[in-house]
């Protein structure tokens, strides 16, 4: 079986930048991802999209660092 693409935490990174900055491109790349994201992390991305489509970058960023392992 085919693996699933993975969002690498590079890209991840990067979007976590852009929401962080406030930057509009931040939309576009969580589009790119969000497949993958929705895969990784089930519906609760989806989340991630509507705060980010409603310019809250403040929740978006918050929900993009919630998908981060937590350290134990």
């Amino acid at each position: 079986p085919l693996e699933e693409p993975r969002v690498h935490d590079e890209a991840l990174d990067r979007l976590e930048a852009l929401t962080e900055d406030a930057d509009y491109e931040a939309l576009t790349q969580f589009r790119r991802l969000a497949g993958s994201l929705r895969r990784q992390h089930g519906p609760r991305v989806d989340e991630i999209g509507a705060a980010l489509a409603d310019f809250d970058y403040e929740c978006a960023l918050a929900l993009l660092r919630a998908l981060r392992p937590q350290p134990a």
